[in-house]
């Protein structure tokens, strides 16, 4: 909050004179009018009265010399004698001038994450390495999104290229209907995914569903949960891309909410190639 200066930057005082005022309502130009001129009154023979007349001489002398001020500032052009703060003074004492604008800091841009460049030559990340995570679901006009987070827990580094393979599993793990579509659309993208070289390094941090990680690879699938006949998936099966092996996890997000997928139109699940972390 910007504190703007006292009026002519003149704190109040109780040291100094009163000041003359005009009667209400008088402009500028009638006070510059009042007659001010003093007219003592002597009687004659009354040594009194000349004490009295000293007296009011003197008080007249001060009178004076608040009228030469009060004249002094009803001539034309003459500025006004109050102290006008400098912009120094104005820094110094943490306010700023009425005419002056509060200055704007420019936000700072969060950092973009560094994506690690895949292995030369490419080095396909076996299953034994990886450890998955569903991360996350949404909804949206009976469409389902969920993604699938991937980290090398290995201590050497590897990549993914391509599409994950799928089976919907039950609670008891017996296979469910699922129909898997490697597609780049999805009802959840603006424009279509593409297909590149994931690198995932070892040593990566562990898997954080709030927030995407440098170096990890992420699995987006969709499907609708409208369409009969419809299924109650609590596990995935998933296969890396190129890989003949698979893990099973749970399919639910780590708050446990929804605790299953139900996914429609017999199993029919789009799977988007495999990426970086990208937002």
């Amino acid at each position: 909050m910007i504190s703007w200066p006292a009026a002519n930057g003149i704190k109040g005082s109780s040291a100094r004179p009163s000041a003359i005022v005009a009667p209400s309502g008088t402009n500028r130009s009638m006070a510059c009018a009042i007659d001010m001129t003093f007219r003592p009154t002597l009687s004659e023979g009354n040594p009194g009265d000349r004490l009295r007349v000293g007296t009011r001489m003197r008080r007249f002398g001060l009178m004076a010399v608040g009228v030469a001020v009060v004249l002094g500032a009803c001539t034309p052009g003459s500025p006004a004698t109050g102290h006008q703060p400098t912009p120094s003074s104005a820094v110094a004492n943490g306010t700023a001038s009425p005419g002056a604008s509060p200055s704007v800091v420019p936000a700072v841009a969060a950092s973009p994450l560094s994506i690690p460049s895949p292995t030369l030559p490419f080095v396909r990340c076996d299953t034994s390495v990886l450890e998955m995570a569903v991360i996350e679901e949404g909804a949206a006009a009976g469409n389902v999104s969920a993604t699938i987070e991937v980290r090398n827990k290995s201590n050497r580094d590897c990549d993914l290229y391509g599409y994950a393979g799928l089976q919907l599993l039950d609670a008891a793990g017996h296979a469910l209907p699922t129909h898997v579509v490697w597609t780049t659309n999805s009802f959840f993208l603006n424009t279509p995914a593409t297909e590149s070289m994931v690198g995932l390094p070892a040593g990566t941090p562990p898997i954080t569903p709030d927030h995407p990680i440098a170096g990890h690879a992420y699995i987006p699938l969709s499907w609708d949960d409208v369409q009969m006949p419809c299924s109650e998936v609590a596990q995935l099966q998933v296969t890396p891309p190129d890989a003949s092996t698979s893990l099973v996890i749970v399919a639910a997000p780590p708050t446990g909410q929804p605790a299953a997928m139900d996914v429609c139109s017999g199993g029919t699940i789009d799977v988007n190639p495999t990426r970086a972390a990208s937002y």
